[in-house]
Formats: C-alpha cells, structure tokens, sequence
C-alpha cells in the first residue's frame, strides 16, 4: 500500500507544535511535504529540525511561479506562501492539510481533499501513536496557545477524549 501524500501548510505544523506533539505528526504513514519557498515562512520550529524529522522540501517550477501569480491576482486574499502549497499539492496530487478557512474553499474548487489539524489528530489516534488523552492535551495546549481551530470541533473532541476544555 502507497502512502499518503500530504503538502502541509506551516500553520499546522505551529499547531502541533504548540501542542508538544509534533514529533509525532512524522510517525505517521504520510509523506510530509512543503514547498522550498513556503519553508522559507517557517522560523518555529526550525526548517533544520522539521527537515531532519522527515518533511520533504520540494521546488516549485518556473511555470508554477508564473502560475503561482496569475493565481495571487485571482486570489488576493491567499497569501504567496498559501498559493505555493495549493500549486504544490495540484502538481503532487497529494492532500492538503492547512487551518487556513480560504485556502481550504480555494483547494477544495480545484478538486484537492483538503484536512486540518484536527483530521490529522484523529489520523494520530486512529494508527495508536496517540491516546486519547494525550491527542486531547495536545488540542489543550494548542487552544491555550490561541491556535486557530474550530472552536465547536475542538469541543467535541475534548469531551469525547475526556479532557477538560481551557
């Protein structure tokens, strides 16, 4: 069985990162994937670290720049690194896993499956490489950190986790 392609957005690294859980993101039977450029964006954690735990930085095209700006003028809201990982997961075939709400609706009219932290928690759960109530302490410390996620799903997921919301 192939593995999950997944290009993930920086934002859903800072979640499980401040989540204390992000080591544990790369444990799973996916194939992290970020753009050369959107890595640029990331200054916590590290690019070494994240690249040493397996995300894989990939180049994107002279055509998928120029694309990429054609796509800036369409969307002016998506920012330039949003746009590098909705060109980089169209090319890869792979799913998008970001919290950002207009990237989610942007990939999803490009035909992309597109996930969030909160799937990527269940998947976590789901393959035994978190309980339950350390998937919920997790979301925890990520709310405290005023990480933005759904606040009705995360609620959900406390209570059935067994977790105290903040």
């Amino acid at each position: 069985m192939s593995r999950l392609r997944c290009v993930i957005d920086a934002s859903v690294l800072i979640d499980f990162n401040s989540g204390g859980v992000l080591e544990y993101l790369f444990q799973l039977s996916v194939d992290w994937i970020i753009s050369d450029f959107a890595m640029e964006e990331i200054k916590e954690p590290a690019p070494d670290a994240l690249r040493a735990m397996g995300l894989q930085e990939l180049e994107l095209s002279g055509q998928e720049v120029s694309k990429a700006i054609q796509l800036r003028e369409d969307y002016p809201n998506l920012s330039v690194y949003d746009i590098a990982h909705l060109l980089l997961a169209l090319r890869e075939q792979a799913h998008l896993i970001t919290s950002d709400q207009l990237l989610r609706s942007v990939a999803v009219s490009k035909g992309l499956r597109v996930h969030g932290t909160l799937w990527v928690l269940d998947e976590l759960i789901r393959q035994n490489l978190l309980s339950e109530q350390v998937a919920g302490h997790a979301l925890r410390k990520m709310l405290e950190a005023r990480r933005w996620l759904p606040s009705a799903e995360c609620a959900r997921r406390l209570k059935r986790w067994g977790v105290e919301p903040p």
